[in-house]
């Protein structure tokens, strides 16, 4: 009996501990816009026990790229993000309950306009009543008054009457008449509404479902970040020319659209005018075969020499999604041992590359895993294709050594005559004279504008 109290209480431990999962509402506190796109940055505060749990940004923009998402987080203590999934859900803007109610109210509705058309019908019989009462009784009264035996108490109790009685129910069917016009008001409205909500389409969204795991318990911060589609900026100027100064004054700014569905409510904004994606050319799909297969630790060739290779290091990225890995390295000079900065790396047949930063080193995530060619090249030397396999959550680090090409130059004749003896010395002097050189400083192609304050983008 003992063995089986104690199962029961650890399948209810496992069970509520399977069951963490908070839903959160989090806010736009970053966007970088570029010509044809934005970086959105959401932020969310949770309180976390320690332990692991799953946490669902929800109602996110349909229009969220999948592959661009990225989320960060600090706490306490440790902080891990083991995954990171998207989610896409569908919702309506009444749903069939709210539905049911408004025809519900209708109906009562309906039944109100009957009850005050009745009253209304009752109003008017009781006017025609007293109006016919009105005209026999002046017909009668006449008569009697021709016949001189009518008197002026009558005349003015018959008058008392009907005044009365008429003002009544004149004032009885203006508060029914008013009140009927209220009730097709409220109809009408409802079913307007009704109907809209009838011709309205299914909307969709999308959650983010982040699992993360927390050494020490206590109030957690995460900031997803993605891009979306549907948003722009483009630069304007202004010209002014001053005729007494004679100057001419120029300023530039930026214009910003977005209608990504997202509230960009005091954000922090930047203008970027950074391409995020300059190779746009569509990935060669290729053909997968699911077998159970040892995984290589190493598999790896090389097309610069048949003999060479380039040894691989695969370590853990548990920060990388599922059936995702990624390649980094270090790309060099074979000879000299020199970083290349600005090297391409590229894996043919895709749209996946990056380029080496000033010390050489690249790094190409969210890679699907499968067999890939990868092509190293830079100005000057020969490009070098590597084999090799990208392991789910997994990151391939590996060094390329890159051999500068030998040119060969065509051999030049140069012919010159001597000049005549009648030349000075110093003329001779001023024609070898060495250039002087100046300094200049390049910039980036890239520039990013931050703006000082926050802002509202509606």
């Amino acid at each position: 009996m003992k063995s089986i109290s104690f199962l029961l209480i650890l399948l209810i431990v496992t069970f509520s501990f399977g069951q963490d999962i908070k839903e959160v509402n989090s806010k736009v506190i970053e966007a970088t816009v570029f010509k044809d796109r934005a970086m959105i940055t959401r932020e969310a505060a949770v309180n976390l026990a320690k332990g692991i749990h799953t946490i669902i940004f929800t109602n996110i923009t349909s229009d969220l790229r999948d592959e661009s998402i990225r989320v960060s987080g600090t706490g306490p203590g440790e902080l891990k993000i083991l995954e990171v999934q998207i989610e896409r859900k569908f919702t309506s803007d009444i749903q069939e309950d709210s539905k049911k109610a408004i025809n519900e109210k209708i109906n009562g509705l309906k039944d109100l306009l009957q009850q005050a058309n009745d009253q209304i019908t009752i109003l008017q019989s009781k006017k025609n009543f007293v109006e016919a009462l009105k005209a026999e009784s002046v017909k009668n009264e006449n008569q009697k008054l021709l016949s001189s035996t009518s008197s002026i108490k009558t005349w003015t109790e018959m008058l008392n009457f009907v005044d009365s009685n008429l003002s009544k129910i004149y004032t009885d069917l203006r508060k029914q008449s008013a009140i009927k016009q209220d009730i097709e008001q409220q109809i009408r409205t409802l079913t307007l509404t009704l109907n809209q909500a009838g011709d309205l389409k299914r909307k969709d969204y999308k959650n983010i479902r982040v699992i993360v795991e927390c050494s020490q318990a206590g109030l957690v911060n995460l900031r997803p970040s993605y891009v979306v589609e549907n948003a722009s900026w483009y630069p304007m100027y202004d010209a002014r020319v001053s005729s007494e100064s004679k100057k001419i004054e120029i300023s530039y700014f930026g214009m910003i659209q977005q209608s990504t569905g997202e509230d960009w409510d005091n954000i922090k904004l930047t203008f970027s005018t950074a391409e995020p994606m300059a190779m746009r050319s569509l990935p060669e799909l290729d053909r997968w075969y699911v077998d159970l297969v040892p995984l290589p630790i190493q598999d790896v060739e090389s097309k610069k020499e048949a003999s060479s290779g380039y040894p691989i290091d695969y370590k853990s990225n548990y920060g990388l999604p599922s059936g995702k890995g990624a390649i980094s390295g270090y790309i060099t000079d074979e000879n000299t041992g020199d970083p290349l900065p600005g090297a391409k790396a590229l894996l043919v047949g895709t749209a996946l590359g990056s380029l080496s930063d000033m010390d050489g080193k690249f790094y190409i995530t969210n890679v699907p895993q499968g067999r890939y060619s990868l092509e190293i090249s830079y100005i000057g030397y020969q490009s070098v294709k590597i084999h090799l396999k990208v392991i789910e959550k997994q990151t391939a680090n590996l060094t390329v050594g890159l051999n500068a090409e030998a040119l060969e130059a065509e051999a030049i004749v140069v012919m010159a005559q001597v000049a005549p003896s009648s030349q000075k010395r110093k003329e001779v002097d001023r024609l070898m004279e060495k250039p002087k050189y100046s300094e200049v400083r390049a910039k980036e192609l890239s520039t990013v504008f931050e703006l000082p304050t926050k802002n509202s983008i509606p």
